[in-house]
């Protein structure tokens, strides 16, 4: 599931647009609720100081942006980047939870990115090298 969504949104834009970025948030966010429910915590889930920092920074980030839409002369712009922030940071709990979960194997957690990545390489190459418009790729 989620390297089908860190694939789909590499491959369209980097999930710039909301047209994109929100269908891959609810199903991250459905990821989250199923992993919250199902998955059991082993132990504390106690991050250290420097992820605290960051997902705190993230989250904070985020919540500014949104409470920016209410002087802002174009809040849906607001609204929309404080969305995107807040996709960021459940998106980095996520990946607190599933090291979390998997314990001392942790480094596994970084599997969905790194094979979404991989794939994503290999399209564009094979795109590159079958392409006949070279300059559109090239903007």
């Amino acid at each position: 599931m989620l390297t089908v969504v860190w694939a789909w949104w590499a491959w369209k834009q980097g999930a710039y647009f909301g047209t994109v970025e929100l269908p891959g948030t609810v199903v991250l966010c459905a990821g989250t609720v199923l992993l919250a429910w199902v998955a059991p915590l082993r132990g504390r889930l106690a991050a250290s100081p420097p992820v605290r920092v960051a997902l705190g920074g993230l989250v904070a980030l985020g919540l500014w942006s949104l409470l920016s839409a209410i002087w802002s002369p174009a809040p849906d712009v607001a609204i929309t980047d404080a969305q995107r922030v807040l996709t960021y940071g459940l998106a980095f709990g996520f990946g607190i939870c599933l090291c979390n979960l998997l314990g001392a194997r942790m480094s596994l957690a970084i599997v969905p990115i790194a094979v979404a990545g991989g794939a994503i390489a290999l399209a564009t190459t094979v795109t590159l090298l079958t392409g006949h418009d070279v300059k559109s790729y090239l903007e």
